[in-house]
């Protein structure tokens, strides 16, 4: 069983996110002003992933895109100098932002705008770090025919972006979190030149996120709940920062209402039914030999955007997840932690790909 973990690896949240309004990055200054506070607890994120006796390996996306250009990279060096001794591997994270009208950077969806945001965040990442990364992961998980190709023209050998069943129509006053992989494999897979959500014969490899959907095409859901999207439109409170801690609800209680559907490492959300996944997981191996779990976080996260202190809520909830996949090796499977990379590798050398 293979264990990888994905870090989308930049600024601060925006301060139009609900709850983000003190601490966010500002998106509606030009350049952005971004704010990297949460580095101060990197420390007590890189402990957590000692755990069960394992130390979980991880892909840092970094952010760099024209918006931002190399002030992620400059910010995160010392994350970068102390990850290279745990053999991580170091990916690259592109958001495809525009100025919008009001003169707000916000997610573009014309294609030639994408198109031009992927290459130039790629020349931006091999001229500060010498060479072209191998794994990327889009920012907000969007993806279309046009960017799975420029990432595969660019020379990106694996994508982490699928969330299979998932899609999601806008949030936080239609700025960004557009994506559609409603239709996806749950198994990686060479997409098709003309349907990047089906197999093909692309050469690049997408590596789904490990997802509760149990089949392609089972009906897909909005990674927001309804509720969610109709406060997120109501823009004054997330200016005077409307979050969930504010609101009179248990953490237990607001973990139920954002179920997962997918892997993912949040204070706000918990993976209800992960043993059951787990099992899943450890009957597939035995099955055919092989399985892989791949979940992702937020490390601005270890923040608590409200107050600036360490967000223990955080690493409680992952450093107990981290453990619980740890216990699959009492089932008699071997785990073993790898990068987006050398799980891609893998991949290609023994063909576990979802056939065209």
């Amino acid at each position: 069983m293979f264990v990888i973990l994905a870090s989308d690896t930049e600024d601060n949240h925006p301060n139009y996110v609900p709850g983000w309004w003190r601490y966010g990055s500002d998106y509606d200054a030009d350049p952005p002003k971004l704010r990297f506070d949460w580095l101060r607890y990197m420390d007590n994120l890189l402990s957590c992933l000692d755990q069960g006796g394992l130390r979980f390996k991880v892909t840092w996306f970094l952010r760099t895109d024209p918006a931002v250009g190399e002030r992620c990279l400059d910010a995160l060096t010392l994350l970068m100098d102390k990850v290279r001794d745990y053999d991580d591997e170091l990916g690259i994270h592109i958001h495809t932002l525009r100025r919008d009208a009001q003169s707000r950077w916000v997610q573009s969806l014309d294609q030639n705008v994408c198109r031009s945001v992927v290459s130039d965040s790629l020349e931006i990442f091999k001229s500060h770090m010498g060479k072209l990364p191998n794994s990327a992961r889009m920012g907000w998980n969007y993806m279309s025919n046009s960017v799975m190709q420029q990432l595969e023209d660019d020379g990106v050998r694996y994508d982490a972006t699928c969330i299979p069943g998932m899609q999601s129509q806008l949030m936080y006053g239609q700025r960004d979190n557009f994506y559609d992989w409603s239709r996806a494999p749950t198994s990686p897979f060479h997409p098709s030149y003309e349907d990047y959500q089906a197999a093909g014969k692309m050469k690049i490899l997408e590596i789904p996120l490990t997802s509760y959907v149990k089949e392609p095409g089972t009906k897909s859901g909005n990674v927001f709940p309804k509720w969610m999207r109709a406060v997120a439109r109501v823009r004054r409170l997330t200016n005077v920062g409307a979050t969930m801690t504010e609101f009179p609800f248990l953490a237990s209680k607001r973990s139920l209402m954002l179920r997962n559907q997918f892997l993912i490492f949040s204070a706000w959300r918990n993976n209800t039914g992960m043993s059951n996944l787990l099992a899943s997981k450890v009957q597939e191996a035995r099955s055919r030999g092989w399985a892989y779990i791949l979940g992702y976080f937020h490390p601005c996260e270890m923040m608590n955007p409200l107050s600036g202190k360490l967000n223990s809520a955080f690493l409680e909830n992952f450093a107990a997840s981290l453990n619980e996949i740890a216990t699959i090796r009492k089932h008699g499977v071997d785990l073993v932690p790898v990068t987006i990379s050398e799980f891609g590798s893998a991949c290609l050398e023994l063909k576990w790909i979802s056939e065209a």
